[in-house]
């Protein structure tokens, strides 16, 4: 018979290609010439072991035969082809984007099975580092997988805002009345409680009818951030 096939190896059963014709010659002219072939499948289509015989004998009994094997085993996994969602902070009062649709490439030519799931993970307080993860698989028949992870952190990093502040500084006559507390208000971008302390520091001047008051308003949010609005009042 011709040359035997070399045995091969595959990544997907559509890359094997068809059994080659073998031709046998006798020295007394007459050959009887069959071939056979036989697959052992594995777990999916991309998996299996292909067993070729080639064999020819003459009218006295005289044979010769030719095997090949080729094996068939998909290891690659899956490629994307979508934009992967990247990594992001976002403060509390922004809204967290919808889950990206996603979508796969395979080397051989498979559906693929594309799954998302998604956690969250609590930080240390309501707006403080909460996460959420996504995860992305991307799986052929033969369990060969790709997996992308984005991690969305909502957190708060912004502090209160003071409002209705009045003037920073005010200079008044001892004959003058000192300005009323202001009625400052106090705003968060998220919610929770905002703790809103006031206090006033009367300062002694040279004399009795020369002095200073300092009040001063702070705010806290839950995650600690703060802010303060000093006023100076100088009465002399």
């Amino acid at each position: 018979m011709a040359t035997t096939p070399a045995d091969r190896a595959y990544e997907c059963i559509e890359s094997v290609e068809a059994a080659p014709v073998q031709v046998a010659t006798d020295n007394c002219g007459v050959v009887t010439y069959n071939f056979e072939e036989t697959q052992n499948p594995g777990t999916c289509a991309n998996q299996v072991v292909i067993t070729r015989r080639w064999y020819a004998y003459d009218l006295c009994g005289n044979s010769t035969e030719h095997w090949q094997t080729i094996t068939v085993n998909d290891t690659k996994a899956p490629v994307w082809t979508s934009p992967l969602p990247q990594d992001l902070t976002l403060q509390c009062g922004e809204a967290v984007p919808a889950a990206a649709t996603m979508k796969a490439t395979d080397n051989c030519g498979q559906p693929l099975d594309i799954e998302l799931s998604e956690t969250y993970l609590p930080g240390s307080g309501p707006n403080d580092g909460n996460k959420i993860v996504r995860t992305w698989t991307a799986e052929d028949d033969c369990g060969n997988s790709t997996v992308h992870t984005q991690t969305i952190t909502v957190g708060d990093t912004q502090a209160p805002v003071l409002g209705n502040l009045p003037a920073a500084t005010v200079n008044v006559s001892c004959s003058e009345s000192v300005p009323a507390v202001a009625n400052v208000t106090v705003t968060d971008n998220c919610q929770g409680t905002i703790d809103l302390q006031f206090s006033e520091v009367e300062i002694p001047g040279t004399c009795p009818n020369q002095y200073s008051i300092t009040r001063t308003w702070s705010a806290q949010d839950d995650c600690g951030n703060a802010t303060s609005f000093v006023q100076t009042i100088n009465i002399s």
